[in-house]
């Protein structure tokens, strides 16, 4: 097929693979066997987003790709282009000629459809070396309206098609380049996309991000490139390089990789997941190696809230039954199951059934879907302000909740079972909007807490009740305090009935020693009620 300066053509899979085979030079072979190709058969459908017509432009400068070929391909002794080529795709048909007419300015109608909000899908960049042709991807994400799905991280991308304005909202994808990046640059290229935009840091190209991670050296490869993966050391590493920190939390529990990854990715913080990839058809398990990915989305899908072990405490978080994950090896927001296989592995000659989601990933044997994901760790890239981990107001808002729970049994009343719980990370702006809008605050409370100063990044933990359908409180603490200070900065009641209960405890001298005994963090939170009570 022949590579033009620019063309229009109807969408198929075919052509799509035919060109970029052609552009790259790799053999279509290759390219169709791709996990990629797969993903965006099934992406571009008619099931999916409904791809009618691709625009290409042939002579396109990535400034991602131009400052990995700057740093390495520009040295090799064969010739490779600095150019790329990027496909536009779109939901509606035009031709060729009618395109043209939208440059010449002739045909204004078609512009505006262009331009048409649900009409650009977004684009791919394809990059001019061998097999590792997918570069910079923003496509836009399934359509999550009466869905359960939720991408939080998503951000706008001002695209310009040959003097053509266009955005799509999405997060950045693309392929690791197994020469400049490996797997683990490619998920802290996607994270710093989605931090870049929320903490107002520079998005360095995957050449930087791996240099950045050689200053530390790897335990089993001291040369940067061709690169040959990163460390968990070399991650901080290049995270720290963006002026960020990384925070690590252990991800095998479901119950803390579910609501880790809800607290965080929902104020828009993407997570690099890292995990143990097993073919579970065999006796023991196949292990087929270590992978990471960025996690950009969940499902909250099931019904209802499972409560954390023995105790009532409910999360929303719990309901979470499906990722989406941007992985290199297959696609951008691709889906990862919570389906409750286990998977058995054996140490010291016993067998223990560890908790595995579904994937995408072929088996050993190469059968599609037969890979299982074994969770270890996730990473998250913070504002270095904030400092109170997620597990501190986890536990503060469990042992809270234990409190309500025994309310009844102590001549209150019996809130038991009512609550389910949402704790996550929220800006102040974010927050306040919120208060600003909404119908059930007073005016004069309302007033009060837009004027007053607050910390930029605020941990949130919003009750709602199950019973009554009805939003009850928030609790909201301060991000950037030290675990034994006051976390509580303040409570907004939304339910008059909750709030009395909450200022009847706050007096009562006699629970208040108990609860000092018992759940001393459990303070900051009814002294705080007691201050906005008095």
């Amino acid at each position: 097929m022949a590579v033009n300066s620019h063309d229009v053509w109807p969408y198929e899979i075919a052509k799509v693979t035919s060109f970029i085979s052609d552009f790259s030079k790799t053999t279509s072979h290759y390219i169709n066997s791709k996990l990629h190709t797969r993903y965006f058969t099934e992406y571009f459908s008619e099931k999916g987003v409904g791809a009618r017509t691709v625009v290409v432009e042939a002579d396109y400068v990535d400034r991602d790709f131009l400052l990995d070929y700057a740093g390495y391909y520009a040295r090799c002794f064969k010739d490779y282009s600095r150019h790329c080529a990027r496909l536009h795709f779109f939901t509606i048909e035009f031709s060729k000629t009618e395109f043209e007419q939208v440059l010449s300015g002739r045909n204004d109608q078609l512009k505006s459809k262009l331009m048409s909000q649900g009409s650009y899908l977004g684009f791919i960049v394809v990059k001019p070396v061998p097999q590792t042709v997918i570069g910079r991807t923003c496509l836009t994400t399934y359509d999550d309206t009466n869905t359960d799905r939720e991408f939080p991280n998503t951000r706008n991308y001002e695209v310009h098609l040959f003097g053509i304005p266009l955005s799509v909202c999405t997060l950045a994808f693309q392929e690791q380049d197994q020469v400049v990046s490996a797997c683990a640059t490619s998920a802290l290229w996607t994270a710093f996309h989605g931090t870049g935009k929320l903490f107002h840091h520079p998005i360095p190209p995957p050449i930087e991000i791996t240099n950045a991670a050689y200053l530390v050296e790897s335990e089993s490869e001291p040369r940067a490139l061709p690169n040959q993966g990163l460390s968990l050391i070399q991650i901080f590493h290049a995270i720290r390089a963006v002026t960020l920190e990384p925070f690590r939390v252990n991800a095998l529990d479901e119950h803390v990789l579910k609501s880790t990854i809800f607290g965080y990715l929902k104020s828009g913080i993407p997570l690099v997941l890292v995990f143990y990839i097993y073919d579970n058809r065999t006796h023991p398990p196949s292990y087929m190696g270590r992978h990471a990915v960025t996690v950009t989305g969940y499902n909250i899908g099931r019904p209802e809230a499972v409560p954390f072990g023995s105790t009532d405490f409910r999360l929303v978080a719990s309901r979470i039954d499906k990722l989406y994950v941007h992985d290199d090896q297959i696609g951008p927001f691709a889906r990862v199951v919570f389906d409750g296989q286990h998977v058995c592995l054996t140490q010291n000659g016993v067998c223990t059934g560890v908790p595995s989601l579904s994937s995408s990933w072929p088996g050993a044997d190469g059968t599609l879907d037969m890979g299982r994901i074994v969770p270890d760790i996730l990473v998250a890239p913070l504002y270095q302000t904030i400092r109170v981990p997620f597990e501190v107001i986890h536990d503060l808002i469990l042992d809270f909740d234990s409190v309500l729970q025994e309310l009844g049994s102590h001549g209150f009343s019996d809130v038991s079972g009512e609550f389910e719980w949402s704790i996550y990370l929220i800006s102040a702006n974010d927050m306040k909007n919120e208060v600003l809008e909404n119908p059930n605050i007073g005016s004069e409370e309302k007033r009060e807490i837009l004027l007053e100063c607050m910390p930029r990044f605020l941990w949130r933990a919003h009750a709602r009740s199950v019973k009554r359908n009805i939003d009850v409180i928030d609790v909201l603490f301060d991000s950037t305090e030290i675990k034994q200070g006051k976390l509580c900065h303040r409570v907004i009641p939304y339910d008059s009935k909750i709030w009395q209960l909450l200022v009847d405890l706050a007096d009562a001298v006699v629970f208040l020693e108990m609860v000092q005994r018992d759940n001393p963090l459990v303070l900051s939170v009814l002294d705080q009620v007691k201050l906005q009570s008095s």
